[in-house]
């Protein structure tokens, strides 16, 4: 869920606007396949754990909205995650999402599948591209560009994405492809799978993966007619993570390569590639006499894409071979420049640097709490100031993406619930603020 508050020129008032992504807070994407159990459960059987929840919403994208969703954990195999969400509203917008994660295909101990797919009518689409008529010479997104400078009409946007990914016999993941972490209160106790050396060799979980994807999206111009965006392709990565435990790393690092080519076969808008690389550290600074844990934690990611054709035509700027703005090399969301909507920022190339202190206070007055003990499973929260920097640009230049750099800064409170680390981030830009509750740590979590 993201909460937005941002300066306009419009109006003289702030303007809410509130996106709901509720199928990701039950499920949440991992490095590697993973089982996740207590201490005290240690030789005893555990059976799937399931969620029913019925919600209801009102914002200016849905209006009044309703639906309910339906998670499992360790349904049919034990370090599986699947996840059901079907929704409606008063303004005609529906969605329906079915998620399976980390399902091991029978032919191998290493192969995992993880389908994600959602199909979404929806009454508003934000859309950081062009075709606003207050703009007519103004490429949306960029760097310097308004930020009211974007399609808001209904549409559909609909996706399909199939995780492919195989773990290689090295380090960590020697033994095998599923690996469990053994936790005391919520804090690793045992099964640390890297952060005290770096060498793929011995440490760390190395994974290679195909991602296969289509997403088709429609929005309605101003004016009448439909803009489409219609992109399928695949996605090739290779990541290495030697930190010693994904879901609240204290030490280690870890690093991604990924390409991602739509080769503009069936029905695909345009022909595109894009280059990316990530790399996370993490530094323990010890505990003290108030916080049991304490964590800097550092991000670096860039992307580039080297197929953009750009050139003018009768004065115009002509644009060719580039992905499209929710695809390529973005900023703004729930992972990077979190005081900004999602993909507010667009373009050729793209780079973002972020420093989080993560505290854990010794104190937890909430913990035992009866009914907070048992039905939410609390084991600790965490302060977390932040800091973001970022920039995108139409060409790939270090002195270029470090020019004119947007940041914004602000404070998140984390909690792990259920062996699940929840978060609210809020931020602040140049271009007001915004909120975000999700799930996981933003550093390692793909968009």
């Amino acid at each position: 869920m993201e909460i937005r508050q941002k300066k306009t020129n419009i109006k003289s008032k702030a303007i809410i606007t509130v996106t709901f992504f509720l199928f990701l807070i039950f499920v949440t994407s991992a490095q590697g396949a993973s089982i996740i159990r207590e201490k005290d459960e240690i030789g005893k059987k555990l059976y799937p754990q399931h969620l029913v929840l019925p919600f209801a919403f009102y914002n200016e994208t849905f209006h009044f909205a309703y639906g309910i969703s339906w998670g499992a954990n360790g349904l049919i195999q034990d370090q599986m995650r699947t996840f059901t969400e079907i929704m409606g509203s008063s303004n005609s917008s529906f969605n329906l999402s079915i998620i399976v994660m980390d399902y091991k295909l029978p032919f191998s101990n290493r192969l995992f599948f993880s389908p994600v797919v959602s199909i979404g009518k929806y009454g508003k689409i934000r859309a950081y591209t062009d075709g606003n008529p207050g703009y007519l010479h103004e490429r949306a997104g960029t760097n310097d560009s308004d930020e009211d400078n974007y399609l808001d009409k209904k549409g559909w946007d609909s996706f399909l994405d199939l995780n492919i990914h195989y773990i290689l016999p090295l380090g960590a993941g020697k033994d095998s492809g599923i690996h469990t972490f053994i936790l005391n209160k919520g804090f690793l106790e045992k099964g640390q799978t890297g952060g005290k050396v770096w060498n793929p060799l011995k440490s760390g979980i190395t994974t290679v993966g195909l991602r296969p994807f289509y997403r088709y999206q429609s929005i309605d111009k101003y004016g009448g007619g439909t803009k489409h965006i219609d992109t399928n392709g695949l996605k090739l990565y290779l990541e290495y993570d030697n930190t010693d435990f994904f879901q609240n790393p204290t030490m280690g690092s870890y690093q991604r390569i990924g390409i991602t080519r739509d080769w503009g076969w069936f029905g695909s808008s345009d022909s595109w590639t894009v280059l990316e690389a990530e790399l996370c550290k993490y530094f323990s600074l010890g505990e003290s006499k108030w916080f049991r844990q304490q964590v800097l934690a550092l991000d670096f990611w860039t992307a580039e894409t080297p197929t953009w054709d750009s050139r003018v035509v009768n004065g115009e700027e002509i644009i060719q071979h580039r992905a499209p703005y929710f695809m390529g090399p973005t900023l703004g969301g729930i992972y990077r420049m979190r005081a900004y909507p999602r993909n507010r920022f667009n373009d050729r190339a793209a780079i973002y640097y972020s420093a989080e202190l993560r505290f854990t206070p010794k104190w937890h007055p909430l913990g035992d709490v009866p009914w907070i003990k048992k039905w939410l499973k609390w084991d600790y929260w965490q302060f977390v100031p932040f800091v973001e920097a970022g920039r995108v640009a139409d060409e790939w230049s270090v002195s270029e993406l470090h020019k004119k750099m947007k940041v914004d800064a602000g404070v998140g409170l984390r909690a792990y619930m259920r062996k699940l680390l929840i978060r609210l981030d809020i931020a602040f830009s140049d271009e007001g603020g915004g909120g975000t509750l999700w799930v996981g740590h933003p550093f390692q979590f793909k968009k």
